[in-house]
């Protein structure tokens, strides 16, 4: 099938267009670390990470972020950040989930204190360590 000369120059055009448009918002970006909607997934997961965010609905806080992909049986995998808020708004808990097991550091907020624990395939590693305000360590223990 043939294209008229002006169908063919408008679609050169807009591939021009398009390409030139995404290079200016990537270089013009303003916070290179603002989270995605979707992300490439590791190769072992078939599919895209994706952001769930819940939201109490009286108060209209977030009280859950986190990354996750659909399994092949359809149901949710955290897998990627993790973070939970208290109902003023505060953080209470931020962590990492590799396949739907916590992994890596995790951080608990209190009040004024904050535990930290490290984890590996969903298992405390070790005990936590407890911190106050100003960041001086006060204990440690389970």
């Amino acid at each position: 099938m043939a294209y008229p000369a002006l169908c063919v120059e408008r679609r050169k055009t807009i591939k021009k267009i398009s390409f030139w448009g995404v290079l200016l918002l990537l270089a013009c970006s303003p916070d290179p670390q603002v989270e995605t909607v979707t992300t490439p997934a590791p190769p072992q997961i078939a599919g895209e990470i994706l952001i769930e965010t819940m939201v109490d609905q009286s108060s209209n806080q977030i009280t859950e972020e986190y990354q996750y992909y659909i399994h092949e049986k359809g149901h949710q995998v955290r897998h990627g950040f993790y973070r939970s808020y208290h109902p003023d708004g505060n953080l209470l808990e931020t962590g990492h989930f590799k396949f739907g097991r916590k992994e890596g550091e995790w951080t608990y907020h209190q009040g004024d204190l904050k535990r930290l624990g490290t984890f590996a395939d969903d298992h405390l590693v070790g005990v936590y360590s407890y911190y106050d305000s100003s960041g001086r360590k006060i204990r440690e223990g389970t």
